[in-house]
C-alpha cells in the first residue's frame, strides 16, 4: 500500500509540475539561509535568471550577492546609481551598447545589473523602462538595492508585463 501511495504521489507531482512557470519567490528572514547558494546555482544552471530585490545598501547587497552565489568574479557587473533622468538615460544607453556589442561578437559574458532604488524611480518614463527591459533580458542576474515594498511590487509587475526570458 505504501509503495502504491508513494508512486501515486510521484505521478501526481509530475503531472502538477509539468510546464510550470516560476514567477517569483520571496524570503523574509534577514540572514543567509542554509543551501541558498546551491539553490541559486541550480536556478542559474537551469537557465533561470535570478532577480534579488532588497532594501539593503548597494555595498551590502553586492556582498550578499557574492556570498549566496548570485554574483561572481566572472560576471560583468553594471552598476546603476544615477537618479537624474538624463544621467540615467545615458548610463542605460551605455550599458545597452556594451551588452549588445558583446552579443553581436558572440562573447560569452555573463552580465549582472545592480541598480539602486533611486534609479528605479525613473521607470515610469517609457524610454527608461524600454532600455531597462532590454538590458535585463541580457543579464543573468539583477540585483535591485534600496527598494521600498512598493517598488518591489512595481518591479514584479514590470517583469510580468514584458521581460522576455529567451
Amino acid at each position: 500500500m505504501k509503495e502504491n501511495k508513494q508512486e501515486t504521489i510521484c505521478n501526481l507531482q509530475d503531472e502538477i509540475e509539468d510546464e510550470l512557470e516560476v514567477i517569483g519567490a520571496t524570503a523574509i528572514e534577514d540572514k543567509l539561509q542554509r543551501d541558498v547558494t546551491e539553490t541559486i546555482q541550480a536556478f542559474k544552471d537551469a537557465g533561470i535568471k535570478v532577480w534579488v530585490l532588497t532594501g539593503d545598501k548597494i555595498d551590502t547587497a553586492i556582498n550578499i550577492g557574492y556570498s549566496c552565489g548570485l554574483l561572481n568574479n566572472f560576471m560583468v557587473k553594471h552598476i546603476v546609481t544615477e537618479d537624474k533622468e538624463n544621467e540615467l538615460d545615458q548610463k542605460l544607453q551605455s550599458i545597452l551598447k556594451v551588452v549588445e556589442e558583446d552579443e553581436k561578437e558572440n562573447k560569452s559574458n555573463y552580465n549582472a545589473l545592480i541598480i539602486h532604488g533611486d534609479s528605479l524611480l525613473q521607470m515610469i518614463k517609457p524610454f527608461i523602462k524600454t532600455n531597462l527591459q532590454k538590458i535585463t533580458e541580457k543579464c543573468q542576474a539583477v540585483l535591485c538595492c534600496r527598494v521600498s515594498p512598493k517598488q518591489k511590487q512595481e518591479i514584479v509587475t514590470f517583469v510580468r508585463a514584458g521581460v522576455s526570458f529567451n
